[in-house]
């Protein structure tokens, strides 16, 4: 974080990120002051993006390897998505959902195919589209993956408390829905 930035919310930049930063209360609203005060929003919002984007990373890393049989996070992201929303789903709304281009998606969705995870049926309502099935055994795969991520989420939760997590839970779960609002164009039908 800026050291301006963490220093207006009372932070040392050298606090451990478990740290909650604080800002001072205004005293009295002012233009300049509702300005500040959305300035200083800015930077707490863009910490907690920092932080969200730092636990991607750190948790791509371990959890890519112990994905089984060379499965990437993509790959299990789009399996998972299949197995959690349902299946029989058209490209492009796969690609939308990922926020990757068709090209990216239909990629991702060949290497799967090419181990037997999913199969790829012409769309029956839009002659150039496609739709996607997961099989059998991409549920297998997903399954033997979510088993093999057990003792690193056992690790984890010997480190923080479950009870954290659950608490978190909710307010990443909202975030998620509106930036999934906020997202432009609508998804395609």
């Amino acid at each position: 974080m800026d050291r301006a930035v963490a220093e207006g919310y009372g932070v040392g930049v050298d606090d451990p990120p478990t740290s909650t930063p604080s800002k001072p209360a205004p005293s009295e609203p002012s233009e300049s002051g509702i300005a500040s005060e959305i300035q200083a929003d800015r930077g707490v919002l863009f910490a907690v993006f920092n932080e969200i984007a730092i636990i991607e990373q750190l948790a791509r890393t371990q959890l890519e390897a112990v994905m089984p049989d060379g499965l990437l996070l993509p790959h299990f992201g789009v399996l998972n998505h299949l197995v959690r929303l349902g299946d029989d789903k058209p490209l492009n709304r796969l690609a939308f959902a990922f926020q990757v281009t068709k090209g990216t998606m239909t990629n991702t969705i060949q290497r799967l195919e090419r181990r037997g995870y999913v199969v790829v049926r012409p769309d029956p309502s839009d002659g150039r589209g496609k739709r996607v099935f997961i099989t059998e055994e991409g549920r297998a795969v997903r399954e033997t993956a979510i088993a093999a991520l057990g003792p690193m989420l056992d690790a984890l939760a010997k480190k923080v408390e479950p009870a954290v997590f659950a608490s978190i839970l909710p307010h990443l779960s909202h975030l998620r829905a509106v930036l999934d609002e906020m997202r432009n164009p609508p998804a395609p039908s």
